[in-house]
């Protein structure tokens, strides 16, 4: 059966944040989440690829079929003119790339330019001369998985001036290549890749997954969420419940909006466990085509190993902070005045006062002295 990527052919707005004169690039967990949310809801999946084509420093990033079925290619905006100059000059019947990829045959890594193709073979393309220098995509990487029929993957396109992606970048994406491979056997079953697909069906790479009915009441789950129970995270009453009461609240919150009609949140929410690696939940609230899969159920919450579990992350989840705060917190445990804090996160100082202001109150104290002291202890006292 083939993939029916559900199609958003309209780019949509893209939210970009800005503190100062210098734009914020999104947080790991925060693309994932929006990921995530896009593997249910299509409509969501050029705002996702922006995100991710933002972290890694990308002109763009696009979903790739590599049997070479292009139509409905979803893509960030930014790289929509090449997408367009691609489809006008027949290269899609000419994909070089796509077929180099196909030959390496390779999905436990990122492939990457230089993999494929020498420099003197750049010079003689056709496909480089006639498509990829012009449209100022020489550089490419991509990474996904195989789902019988074909490679579905992600692939982030780099400018001649961005150059190409170094050895760096490359440990970079091979290391949340896992990650993204889950969200894309989701979207895949989701989409109706794999009509029936039952819950176990989506444990994918050792994720644990809950299935949550309209009240967030857990309706089912597989072996690698079970294993999860017991330890930071037990079955309550109104469903999954973290031990940690201020972790609760946030899980609560996030299981409460995915299973509601309110917009789903795109945080994580993390689970300190008793003994063992901190849990990462994030939510995929289901609609239309993936409602059909599960009867009576509003939603899945992915849990996996935290893979950003550093004071920064626990912060967030402890005091509900945002991505922004959480850097500030940090930063006012090591000791840093608001000038340092400023000079460090290359923002303004009235903009470490604005966060300042909306962390205290999180933390229910008055002042920064408190704060330290509180969240010290709260740090000491998880896992």
């Amino acid at each position: 059966m083939r993939v029916a990527w559900a199609g958003c052919h309209n780019a949509g707005d893209v939210e970009t944040r800005w503190m100062g004169m210098r734009a914020v690039r999104p947080e790991v967990d925060a693309v994932f989440a929006r990921l995530y949310e896009a593997a249910a809801i299509p409509e969501f999946w050029p705002d996702a690829l922006q995100m991710m084509s933002d972290l890694m420093d990308s002109r763009g990033t696009l979903l790739t079929r590599a049997d070479r079925n292009h139509v409905g290619l979803i893509h960030s905006p930014d790289i929509a003119d090449s997408v367009a100059a691609f489809f006008e000059g027949g290269w899609q019947d000419h994909d070089l790339r796509t077929e180099r990829t196909l030959r390496r045959g390779v999905v436990e890594s990122f492939t990457f330019e230089q993999h494929i193709v020498s420099p003197e073979e750049v010079r003689r393309s056709d496909y480089y001369n006639g498509f990829a220098v012009p449209a100022d995509v020489p550089w490419f990487a991509s990474g996904g998985i195989i789902t019988g029929e074909a490679i579905l993957g992600v692939s982030f396109q780099r400018t001649a001036r961005q150059g190409a992606f170094s050895e760096t970048d490359q440990m970079k994406l091979n290391r949340i290549l896992p990650r993204l491979q889950h969200v894309l056997s989701v979207a895949y079953r989701l989409a109706g890749g794999q009509e029936g697909a039952m819950i176990e069906d989506l444990a994918g790479l050792d994720n644990g997954v809950i299935l949550l009915g309209p009240s967030g009441l857990e309706l089912d789950c597989n072996a690698r969420a079970e294993s999860c129970f017991g330890n930071g995270l037990i079955r309550g009453v109104f469903g999954p419940t973290a031990r940690d009461p201020d972790v609760n609240r946030a899980l609560r919150r996030l299981i409460e909006a995915a299973c509601g009609d309110t917009p789903c949140p795109t945080h994580t929410v993390l689970v300190p466990q008793t003994r063992g690696t901190t849990l990462q939940i994030q939510a995929v609230r289901l609609t239309g085509q993936s409602r059909d899969l599960f009867s009576k159920a509003r939603a899945l919450l992915i849990v996996t190993p935290a893979t950003d579990d550093d004071d920064r992350a626990r912060l967030q989840t402890l005091f509900d902070l945002t991505s922004a705060e959480a850097r500030v917190a940090v930063l006012m445990l090591a000791g840093r005045d608001v000038a340092g804090m400023a000079d460090e996160l290359s923002i303004s100082r009235e903009a470490v006062r604005f966060h300042l202001k909306s962390i205290l109150p999180k933390a229910g104290v008055g002042r920064q002295a408190e704060f330290v002291l509180r969240a010290t202890q709260r740090l000491a006292d998880l896992p």
